[in-house]
């Protein structure tokens, strides 16, 4: 497998879709050496500008890590990569922090496998899939976190304006947060199940609230610690709460992207897209991508032009 970096900005994969907005094209080039375990489980860019990312997903080296540095002119093409030790599980389909200490930290995981079973093929112990572990870029060493009080799987969780960490429940309704600082969980306000599962997504708004779900949509202030109702999908002319943004009986949603001007870019799970208002609790349909493609579970970014 080889990574690919894109020339106006770092990008994680390969095969990603510009959104409609005028300016020169990118060009993507593949970097010199491949990555040293083949495709990566996870795969952060950390503060630093080293490029973090675990070895192959549900194989033998998925609690490998390695750092790819660029080279003395800022170059990820011809970067090169240094192991930096294996945490204590191998994971994939999990939520992942960049913290404000610029630490990393990982929780759960829809696949998950303890680093004393690491073939278990990722069908590990449900108890398991509350683990969270911490990756320090200073010490490069991993710390096993205390455990969520719930299952985490896939959740959307998210670094809120505070530093904390909000994650919900896999299959509760029950929502919590960590403090990087203390290192411990609190039980934070219940959320609607009915609204999200553990393939919705996330974001973090300019109001410092958070939106979140799939097949509908809350936010979450956590000043109050409360959530309320996004308004519904369904007032986008022509649509219904559950048909815009979701294809049939699927329930994994595109990315979410806060573009320059404040507005939520929610990409579908289908090849629709919205743009969601959180001053006015409005939705607006947008371009839909092209060929039709399914976005359900598809990274995205936002580049420094403001494409997508």
């Amino acid at each position: 497998m080889a990574i690919c970096i894109q020339r106006c900005g770092l990008a994680a994969f390969c095969g990603a879709v510009l959104f409609a907005v005028p300016a020169m094209a990118g060009t993507w080039t593949k970097v010199s050496v491949p990555a040293p375990a083949g495709k990566p489980a996870n795969m952060t860019l950390l503060t630093d500008g080293r490029v973090l990312l675990s070895g192959l997903e549900t194989s033998t080296t998925w609690d490998e890590w390695w750092t790819l540095t660029p080279d003395s002119t800022g170059s990820y093409e011809n970067g090169s990569y240094a192991s930096v030790g294996s945490s204590q599980y191998g994971r994939i389909f999990n939520p992942s922090y960049t913290l404000n200490t610029g630490q990393y930290m990982v929780c759960g995981g829809e696949y998950i496998c303890p680093a004393s079973n690491i073939t278990c093929n990722g069908q590990s112990d449900e108890p398991d899939r509350s683990v969270c572990e911490l990756f320090d870029p200073v010490s490069n060493s991993w710390t096993e976190l205390p455990d969520m009080p719930a299952k985490v799987d896939d959740t959307p969780g998210i670094v809120l304006a505070d530093g904390l960490v909000l994650n919900p429940g896999y299959d509760t309704g029950g929502a919590y947060t960590f403090s990087p600082v203390t290192g411990k969980w609190t039980s934070a306000a219940s959320y609607n199940e009915t609204d999200m599962d553990n393939e919705a997504g996330s974001a973090l708004l300019p109001d410092g609230s958070v939106f979140m779900g799939n097949f509908a949509f809350g936010r979450y202030n956590s000043i109050a610690n409360s959530w309320s109702e996004v308004k519904s999908t369904a007032t986008i002319p022509g649509g219904t709460q559950y048909d815009e943004f979701l294809p049939t009986s699927e329930d994994e949603i595109g990315a979410f992207l806060l573009l320059y001007d404040g507005t939520l870019l929610v990409l579908g799970g289908n090849s629709k897209n919205g743009l969601y208002s959180y001053l006015t609790d409005s939705w607006a349909l947008t371009d839909a991508t092209p060929s039709s493609l399914n976005q359900g579970d598809a990274p995205g970014c936002v580049e420094s032009d403001g494409r997508v």
